[in-house]
């Protein structure tokens, strides 16, 4: 959690981090419109973990349609692989 809110430098990192961690594979739009952070902080909070290379990206986004992003480290300790 110290790393996220660090590296975001946002009073929301932890609501971030909290919304990833409960939908560990999610579109971009999704966690901009339903993270309830303002849309501007939650662009940029996902640009820099994006950034950071906290996700893995499964599909970029094209045209309208919105990035999709998975948290696959949190997976693999899901998983038992790590």
């Amino acid at each position: 959690k110290d790393w996220v809110v660090d590296e975001t430098r946002s009073q929301y990192g932890i609501r971030a981090l909290d919304w990833i961690l409960a939908r560990p594979v999610f579109r971009s739009s999704d966690f901009v419109g339903n993270s309830g952070i303002p849309t501007p902080t939650a662009s940029r909070i996902l640009r820099v973990l994006r950034d950071s290379d906290m996700f893995t990206v499964l599909s970029e986004a094209r045209g309208r349609r919105p990035a999709l992003l998975a948290f696959t480290k949190l997976l693999r300790v899901a998983e038992g692989s790590e």
